[in-house]
């Protein structure tokens, strides 16, 4: 929903004539998104963990805040960047932020796993239920 959103969103902005493809395509920060060095893989995979922790805090004291939306906010600009490339017309940049969003899913999958794993060892320090 949230790249068809945006891809839907860049039509207007085109249409307007507000936004370019050009405008998208010279963005530093697309670019950032398309090809990300290891500083921003390491940056994503810190948030995702970071994230998880607030979550299972937040989860143990049965405080249900916003830490499931700050892990999301992780892979709003990847899902965003598909839904735009695919309005501009540029499937190889689609597909960029595909790569993008898996990743940065897999991060916090992973990432999340970590976390609970980690707690249930060295706080629960019982078996699982299930």
């Amino acid at each position: 929903m949230l790249a068809l959103s945006a891809a839907l969103v860049f039509l207007v902005l085109r249409l307007t004539g507000v936004g370019t493809v050009e405008e998208f395509l010279g963005n530093p920060e697309v670019e950032s998104l398309a090809s990300p060095t290891l500083r921003d893989i390491l940056l994503s995979a810190c948030e995702a963990v970071a994230g998880m922790v607030m979550l299972v805090s937040f989860v143990s004291y049965r405080r249900y805040l916003i830490p499931g939306a700050l892990i999301a906010l992780m892979i709003i600009e990847a899902a965003a960047m598909v839904g735009v490339a695919l309005a501009a017309g540029n499937l190889a940049l689609m597909y960029e932020g595909a790569e993008r969003f898996v990743l940065d899913v897999l991060l916090i999958v992973a990432g999340g796993l970590i976390v609970v794993l980690l707690k249930q060892a060295f706080v629960h320090r019982r078996a699982p239920i299930v």
